[in-house]
């Protein structure tokens, strides 16, 4: 049932990022966050959710980011979802969090089946699973759209590399500094 609950909550969750960012009224409330604290008290619930896992995490240094921390922590709960959804015979995750100039890089590393070099292309395509409930037991194919719009909104990208039966690896790199114009609506007071 948590996992069931989990998937719902996550394709809820997408669906109404990805729409509010198309039409512009999602509120976007940047604050200073620590990264590293953050992901660090999400393990723990990733850990309950998939026990079977073997999940680590390292940040040798604390990296404060301003950013939005409802976003983050969707972008955040996407990556290691769909480790731990859809990288069939995954028994490792390694998740990671450096500084490297004026970037956060947050590495998600899994040891699943991969994505063949064919398919790979198609990882971000919005409904990729089709959208009728009875379609989406892995998924809506939400996830990787909604983490790379939101990486982009924090001034950075998400990369994907994968191989077949070997693993994936994820990049998502957000900007250190605060911007000067947020991209959309600042919440009213």
């Amino acid at each position: 049932i948590n996992h069931e609950a989990f998937k719902i909550k996550r394709i809820l969750s997408n669906i109404s990022t990805i729409r509010s960012l198309w039409d512009e009224s999602l509120v976007f409330s940047p604050i200073f966050i620590n990264l590293s604290e953050m992901l660090a008290g999400h393990m723990d619930s990733i850990r309950t959710l998939f026990p079977g896992l073997e999940i680590r995490f390292s940040a040798p240094e604390p990296v404060m980011l301003y950013a939005d921390p409802a976003l983050i922590e969707t972008l955040m709960l996407n990556l290691l979802s769909n480790c731990c959804l859809h990288a069939k015979d995954c028994t490792r995750i390694s998740i990671s969090l450096i500084k490297l100039k004026e970037k956060a890089i947050l590495c998600v590393d899994d040891d699943g089946c991969g994505i063949s070099a064919d398919e790979l292309h198609e990882v971000f395509d919005r409904y990729r699973h089709g959208f009728a409930l009875r379609d989406m037991g892995q998924g809506a194919g939400l996830g990787l759209t909604a983490a790379r719009l939101i990486a982009n909104l924090h001034g950075g990208t998400l990369l994907m590399e994968s191989r077949q039966d070997i693993g994936t690896a994820v990049r998502v790199s957000l900007s250190l500094s605060p911007y000067a114009e947020a991209p959309l609506k600042q919440p009213e007071t």
